[in-house]
């Protein structure tokens, strides 16, 4: 332990664990708060969509168009809980982790945030509920273009069932 509560490494005095913890906590829990201020918000557009169906005219192009707007809203639904619940994860994983080993080419706060990944990882070796959570958050995480990719996919496919159920109403 150096002067004022820093540590030495690599002949350099970096700031302790515990306060790059704090830190990642931190940005880890307002990702999360954000993410569900944005779930609120995606509830509130797509309870107004459906209240509102009346509003859109019994054309072909209407029901096109609000089938569209109704698959986008619950597709963007589904997306960001997955990222909250990914924000979630990491802010209950960063208050656990140990911070074994230092990669001397990156900061310490870069270090406990790749090691919080790796018991991400992990936890995918463990069974029971935390851990399954934990796989389709790495998931996600690891597989962030197929996620983007399924998300437009989704829009389209759930838009086109959605037309073709209005169309029977």
């Amino acid at each position: 332990m150096g002067t004022n509560g820093l540590i030495k490494i690599d002949g350099y005095y970096v700031e302790s664990v515990e306060t790059c913890r704090r830190a990642l906590l931190k940005y880890y829990t307002s990702q999360a708060m954000t993410r569900s201020g944005y779930l609120v918000t995606t509830a509130i557009a797509t309870i107004t969509l459906v209240s509102s169906r009346g509003a859109f005219p019994q054309t072909t192009i209407g029901l096109i168009t609000f089938a569209l707007l109704l698959s986008a809203l619950l597709t963007a639904g589904v997306y960001i809980l997955l990222r909250t619940l990914y924000w979630g994860c990491l802010s209950h994983l960063i208050i656990i982790t140990k911070l074994t080993g230092y990669y001397s080419d990156s900061t310490l706060m870069a270090n406990l945030q790749w090691k919080t990944i790796e018991k991400m990882q992990e936890a995918k070796k463990e069974k029971g509920t935390p851990a399954y959570w934990y796989k389709l958050v790495y998931f996600l995480n690891k597989h962030i273009r197929l996620s983007t990719t399924l998300f437009l996919f989704s829009i389209l496919s759930l838009g086109l069932y959605f037309s073709l159920l209005l169309f029977r109403m």
